[in-house]
């Protein structure tokens, strides 16, 4: 599934357009996770935090239920 953002993501995942891949679903803890951030303020990162609407999330489920065959 394609998703389009806007304005595009920080570098080096500034593609306005990237795909979720509904058929890897992984779990994966928080704390392992490297968060995005736009830019740096003052000594501090300014993370760039996205939420996507219920409508995209609805299709991204289907995507994933798709995906592992459900």
């Amino acid at each position: 599934m394609e998703i389009a953002f806007d304005p595009v993501l920080p570098s080096p995942y500034d593609s306005p357009r990237m795909w979720v891949k509904g058929d890897i679903v992984l779990t994966v803890a928080f704390h392992r996770l490297r968060l995005l951030f736009a830019e740096w303020s003052d000594g501090q990162r300014l993370y760039d935090v996205r939420i996507l609407d219920a409508a995209t999330m609805d299709r991204v489920r289907d995507c994933v239920r798709a995906g592992i065959g459900l």
